[in-house]
């Protein structure tokens, strides 16, 4: 539903997919066409472990600071684990679901649009910020504020929704999968 909205808020003012940042990836334009996967695959990896190292020194910070109530709460319910086909389907909604619609919604339109009249910072900070309000924990909002921004900056740097959106698939594939093996 949100990237069908999208899509024709889009199409209204006379933009495509194109405009939403469904062209190929801006990435190592030095490099020779067979090795720009590279550059591709390189991105992907950074904007991987920065996002990973941002939350993961939050976490740190807030138990070292005490601040159990700021820590992240559980994601899926416990009883969830224990049957098949709602692990199917959470996997499906998690890791390909969630960051193409999230992608779409918060990178390509709200960032595209802020993007357009601010600078990158406050774009990146206030369309990050949105998106950690929409996970819907005050313990995600601000370590996926900044998982936000860094989803922005990809977006960006490389002028194409496809980085953010395989960053965002490789942490949410990574993260469920750790939250599945370690619960089952």
């Amino acid at each position: 539903t949100v990237v069908a909205l999208v899509y024709l808020l889009v199409r209204k003012r006379g933009g495509s997919w194109r405009n939403l940042g469904f062209v190929p990836p801006r990435v190592g334009s030095f490099l020779p066409k067979s090795t720009r996967w590279f550059g591709f695959g390189a991105m992907v990896l950074i904007g991987y472990v920065a996002s990973i190292a941002f939350v993961d020194t939050y976490v740190v910070a807030v138990d070292l600071l005490g601040l159990d109530w700021l820590l992240p709460g559980d994601q899926i319910p416990d009883e969830s684990y224990s049957n098949t086909y709602v692990l199917v389907a959470l996997a499906i909604a998690i890791v390909i679901m969630a960051p193409l619609a999230e992608e779409i919604f918060f990178r390509a339109f709200l960032f595209g649009g802020l993007r357009a009249r601010w600078r990158l910072v406050w774009a990146a900070l206030v369309s990050g910020f949105v998106f950690s309000l929409a996970h819907g924990d005050p313990g995600l909002v601000l370590p996926f504020t900044g998982v936000g921004v860094i989803f922005a900056l990809l977006y960006e740097r490389s002028n194409s929704i496809y980085t953010s959106m395989a960053v965002h698939f490789v942490f949410n594939a990574v993260s469920f999968t750790l939250l599945v093996a370690t619960n089952t």
